[in-house]
């Protein structure tokens, strides 16, 4: 999922009660990055020239650009790790959702992280073993999870509701069946590029699809910051997160290579990181 990205760059706080989020999330990266440092490194032939690892800049705390202008996240850091555990030499490379997949396919990128497996991505992309969960929730604004009593997604036929999504974004098995039936469809917003939760603060929508740990860094960050509401009856448990991989230059032994450093319970790991519901 890819949020918004405010003005500016993200300054993710060091505040307290804003790390309280992030605490499980962080666990599960440090296990990534010891296992995979304790690791030796395979023959440089696996390796190509060097692996160009493409992040989103507005994706925080996963993926993005820090104060100073450099890659930050746990994405990034997870996948710098693998790739250097592996023995390779790497590139961090900024790019934007929309084209991630066709980048990938043309090799333009050989590698990007915090990606969602799917069988129309399994014909352009080889995939890792999961390294951690995500969870989707339903952002509204304050006090609208009252005027909109939801007991799940599909209550939305019923309603005058408006939701947004990204388009091109992964949402669950159970979200495209819905989007297969036309009184649902109807309802929804698709939004090109970025993920866009501003759209429910000016009411453009009434509410917006989000990564429930993204979501916070977004609406801390924003300028102004956006005050928006985690409506209770809807989560969405969107399943393992992996690294997809350019078939072009990254050979599938380098890839096994790779899945072989990373934890064998790193989706098992990633559900401690999720908040409660």
């Amino acid at each position: 999922m890819i949020p918004q990205k405010p003005s500016g760059t993200f300054r993710l706080s060091a505040r307290a009660g804003d790390r309280a989020p992030f605490r499980g999330l962080m666990a599960c990266a440090v296990m990534v990055w010891a296992v995979l440092s304790a690791v030796s490194s395979p023959a440089a032939s696996l390796c190509p020239d060097v692996v160009r690892i493409g992040y989103l800049p507005d994706w925080p705390p996963y993926q993005y650009v820090d104060s100073e202008g450099q890659p930050q996240g746990l994405d990034v850091e997870a996948a710098r790790r693998a790739v250097s555990a592996a023995g390779c030499p790497l590139e961090l490379v900024a790019i934007g959702w929309p084209r991630v997949m066709s980048l990938l396919e043309k090799g333009v990128v050989d590698m990007v992280a915090g990606i969602s497996e799917t069988p129309e991505r399994d014909q352009i992309a080889a995939f890792s073993a999961p390294y951690r969960r995500e969870q989707v929730g339903l952002y509204v604004r304050p006090g609208d999870s009252r005027v909109y009593p939801l007991t799940g997604l599909a209550d939305i036929e019923t309603l005058r509701f408006r939701l947004g999504v990204t388009a091109g974004a992964y949402y669950g098995d159970d979200f495209l069946r819905l989007m297969a039936r036309p009184a649902f469809r109807s309802h929804v917003v698709e939004v090109q590029g970025a993920d866009n939760p501003g759209l429910v603060v000016i009411g453009r929508v009434d509410g917006y699809l989000l990564d429930v740990i993204s979501a916070q860094a977004v609406m801390q960050e924003a300028d102004p910051p956006l005050v928006l509401e985690q409506h209770p009856g809807v989560l969405i448990d969107n399943g393992s997160i992996h690294f997809a991989y350019s078939r072009i230059r990254m050979s599938p032994e380098l890839v096994a290579r790779i899945d072989a450093l990373l934890p064998q319970d790193g989706a098992e790991e990633g559900d401690k990181a999720r908040p409660s519901n």
